[in-house]
């Protein structure tokens, strides 16, 4: 679970119990939709964003706090969330989930390996969720 308090939503997941999610809205046709850091900003993030300016016609980036982006993409609100910092696995856990439950997934950057935990080392790499 992933609770939103300012916004009192909350997003729930459970394997074998969650019923699959409506197909979310196809975003506008050439637009790419990015959740984004609110406080980690990185020139990785820059040059991402920089590349997908030049394959869409439109990049909408709306910036957020917490798991809530992982969540914007399960809820179909964003196409894609890429982070470029420092995150632990409790920070992606539940989120993690909920954006499976929605068809999506979170893969290491530059793989198509799916984030794994309860590893060595409870950093997570580089991430992207779409």
């Amino acid at each position: 679970m992933v609770y939103a308090p300012v916004t009192g939503k909350l997003y729930a997941a459970a394997e074998g119990v969650t019923p699959p999610p409506p197909p979310p809205p196809p975003p506008p046709e050439g637009v790419l939709r990015v959740a984004g850091s609110l406080s980690h900003h990185s020139p990785e993030m820059d040059e991402f964003l920089a590349e997908q300016r030049r394959r869409y016609r439109e990049v909408q980036f709306t910036p957020m706090g917490s798991s809530l982006k992982i969540c914007l993409v399960a809820e179909g609100k964003a196409d894609v969330y890429p982070r470029f910092g420092p995150t632990m696995e409790w920070d992606t856990a539940a989120a993690h989930a909920v954006v499976n439950a929605a068809g999506r997934h979170i893969y290491r950057y530059g793989t198509k390996e799916e984030l794994t935990y309860n590893k060595q080392d409870l950093r997570n790499p580089w991430f992207i969720v779409c």
